[in-house]
C-alpha cells in the first residue's frame, strides 16, 4: 500500500481529519534528523494517543509496513512508530479473526464512515493490519541492521502473534555484541510462554554488566520465577547506582512483585518511578534509602519545604544511589528544590554529576 492509495480526507485520527498524515509520513521517510524526530512525535500523538485507534492508524500502519518491505532509509524510525502502535493501539484481539479481516477489507474499500476513533471496527482494522508487520520483521532481526533494536521492540509488542520469531531472538541472544545494552532477555520473555527459557535467563544473573543481570532478573520474573535470588537481583539493580534503561517500565511488574515479594515491591517501584520523578516519589526514595530530613518535610509539585537545619549525611552507597537517581531522572530538574543543600550536596545537575564521578 502507498500513501496515494488512500483518501486521507476521509480518514480520521484523534485530532480530526487525517489529511496531515501524508506530509508527516513523508518527513518520517525522507526528512533530516530533526524532521524525523518531530514526525515520530506527531504521528504517535495523532495515531495512538492514550491507546486510541482509528482508520488513520490502520492505514498508516499498512503504508509503513510496505515501506519497510521495499526498503527505506529511516527503517529505525518507521519501526519505532510501528512498535508504539503495536503496543498501545491493538492490545486486545477482536471478537473473531473474521471481524478483523472484514474491518481491513472495509478500510481497503474506503468504507470507513463507521470506523470512528477507538471504535470496535477501528481497533479490529488495526489488529488485522499488524499481521503484515509480523511478516517484515525477520529481515530486520539482525545486528547488522541499524533497526534491529526497534524490530525487537515490535516483536515484543506483538506478543504471541510474533511467537514464531522466538527462535530468531534466541539466535540474537547468542550473538549479542552488548548484552547490557540490548533488552533481548525481557523481549524474549514477553514473546515466550510462561516458564520458557528460564535456565537461559539464569545464566545471565552472573554477567559482569549490571544491566544484563537486571534484564535477566526481569525476564525471570516475567517467566514466573519469583525466587529470592531473582527478586534480590531485580531489587538491587533497581535501587543501585547503575540503573539500566531496561528498568524504566518496571511498573508493569507491579502486581506480580506486590503479590509474590512485598518486601521487594516498594524498593523496586519507588526506584522505577524516578524516571518520571515527582517530589513525592523523591521523598519516598529518601525514606527507602534511610535518609530522613528532619522537621516536617513536605513536597509540592515543584519543590520541597524543610523545617530544620542542613543534615550531616554520611557519604555511603545509599547517598550515592540517590544522587545517581537524581542526576539521571526525568522531570526533577523542571522545578527548583533545596533538597541538595539540605543534604550538603552541590545544587546543580552538572555539579552533582561531577560529585558522582569522583566517587565512582
Amino acid at each position: 500500500m502507498q500513501l496515494d492509495d488512500f483518501d486521507w480526507s476521509r480518514l480520521t485520527h484523534v485530532y480530526g481529519s487525517a489529511e496531515d498524515v501524508p506530509d508527516l509520513v513523508a518527513d518520517l521517510l525522507d526528512g533530516d534528523e530533526g524532521a524525523v524526530d518531530e514526525a515520530i512525535e506527531e504521528l504517535v500523538s495523532a495515531l495512538v494517543h492514550q491507546g486510541d485507534a482509528s482508520s488513520a492508524t490502520a492505514a498508516t500502519t499498512l503504508v509503513l509496513v510496505e515501506e519497510l518491505r521495499q526498503g527505506c532509509e529511516h527503517a529505525g524510525a518507521v519501526l519505532e512508530v510501528l512498535a508504539i502502535v503495536a503496543a498501545t493501539a491493538a492490545e486486545d484481539q477482536p471478537a473473531t479473526p473474521e471481524e478483523a479481516e472484514e474491518a481491513k477489507a472495509s478500510l481497503l474499500r474506503g468504507d470507513v464512515d463507521a470506523m470512528t476513533v477507538n471504535s470496535r471496527l477501528a481497533r479490529a482494522a488495526v489488529w488485522a493490519v499488524l499481521a503484515d508487520l509480523v511478516e517484515v520483521l525477520p529481515t530486520r532481526l539482525d545486528w547488522t541492521s541499524p533497526a534491529c533494536r526497534w524490530a525487537i521492540e515490535c516483536a515484543c509488542a506483538l506478543g504471541e502473534r510474533a511467537s514464531a520469531l522466538r527462535p530468531r531472538v534466541l539466535q540474537l541472544i547468542a550473538s549479542n555484541p552488548a548484552p547490557g545494552e540490548h533488552r533481548l532477555l525481557e523481549s524474549l520473555a514477553r514473546l515466550s510462554h510462561r516458564g520458557e527459557h528460564v535456565e537461559l535467563y539464569r545464566t545471565f544473573l552472573a554477567h559482569d554488566d549490571v544491566r544484563a543481570r537486571a534484564d535477566a532478573a526481569l525476564a525471570l520474573a516475567i517467566a514466573g520465577d519469583t525466587s529470592d535470588d531473582t527478586l534480590r537481583e531485580l531489587a538491587a539493580a533497581a535501587t543501585g547506582p547503575a540503573v539500566p534503561a531496561s528498568l524504566e517500565d518496571l511498573g508493569a511488574l507491579g502486581s506480580l512483585l506486590e503479590d509474590a515479594a512485598p518486601r521487594f515491591f516498594d524498593r523496586v517501584l519507588r526506584r522505577a518511578s524516578g524516571f518520571h520523578v515527582s517530589m513525592d516519589a523523591l521523598l519516598a526514595w529518601l525514606s527507602a534509602l534511610g535518609i530522613a530530613p528532619p522537621g516536617g518535610t513536605r513536597a509540592t509539585h515543584d519543590g520541597f519545604h524543610f523545617d530544620g537545619p542542613p543534615m550531616d549525611v554520611p557519604v555511603d552507597d545509599a547517598l550515592v544511589a540517590l544522587v545517581d537517581a537524581c542526576v539521571h531522572a526525568y522531570g526533577l530538574w523542571n522545578g527548583r528544590t533545596n533538597l541538595f543543600e539540605v543534604l550538603g550536596l552541590p545544587s546543580t545537575r552538572d555539579a552533582l554529576a561531577a560529585w558522582l564521578r569522583e566517587r565512582r
